[in-house]
């Protein structure tokens, strides 16, 4: 064991910490998304949206973006690409698809894993 969990201990713990952040995310959507809708503008979720994004680099847009393709229900997809420049956008075109797909391939042994937030698997 060499000061690690055992393998089952360790799945179980991050399938619990996975749980928990679908969880979150679905309680901060409920509740913190209309709060935001309320009481911040397009310009100002824009601005915020543009400043995170400048930590990224040129190397890893691809990748990101194709986990946000995947991952992300359509419209909101459209409305995050919607405040982004046009040289980002061009990206979710078929780079960042395909780069998700290697990368998800490498990790799971498939280019379509289960999306997350679905319990029974689905991609």
């Amino acid at each position: 064991m060499a000061g690690g969990l055992p393998g089952a201990a360790l799945a179980e713990a991050v399938s619990r910490l996975h749980w928990l952040l679908v969880e979150h995310l679905a309680t901060e959507e409920d509740l913190a998304l209309p709060l935001i809708e309320k009481h911040i503008t397009a310009a100002e979720w824009g601005g915020m949206i543009a400043d995170s994004a400048g930590d990224i680099t040129p190397e890893q847009m691809p990748l990101i973006f194709g986990m946000m393709v995947y991952e992300a229900d359509p419209e909101t997809v459209r409305d995050i690409i919607a405040q982004m420049p046009p040289e980002v956008s061009g990206v979710l075109g078929g780079l960042a698809p395909q780069s998700y797909a290697a990368h998800a391939e490498r990790v799971y042994g498939t280019a379509t894993p289960a999306r997350i937030g679905t319990r029974d698997g689905a991609a």
